[in-house]
């Protein structure tokens, strides 16, 4: 079928598919992603959404950080030490956002 062809060979459907379900895979193994997590949505800039989910029964916390314009934003937060759950990539206090990037910070605190 056209659908299956589209998700076998090289397209960008089957990069946005495989990058859904990379997504999908981590949601489901993070603590932090339970629907019974706590939210907090932190006001950084108007670029970027920004929140902290926290599974206070395993201590699991992840910075969600989506940059929803064209331009690379940077955002700063000293505490927002860990991994980048998408990208793999160690994170220092601060993280680059390319236009529409998002990213998914681990807290190692």
């Amino acid at each position: 079928s056209y659908i299956r062809k589209q998700l076998t060979e090289t397209s960008n459907r089957k990069k946005i598919f495989e990058a859904m379900i990379k997504r999908l895979d981590i949601r489901r193994k993070e603590s932090a992603f339970s629907p019974l997590a706590e939210q907090k949505v932190l006001k950084l800039k108007p670029e970027v959404l920004s929140l902290i989910r926290e599974n206070r029964e395993t201590g699991d916390k992840v910075y969600v950080l989506v940059n929803v314009s064209d331009a690379i934003q940077n955002i700063e937060l000293p505490e927002m030490e860990g991994k980048d759950l998408i990208s793999g990539q160690a994170v220092s206090g601060a993280v680059e956002l390319k236009p529409w990037e998002c990213a998914w910070v681990k807290s190692n605190r």
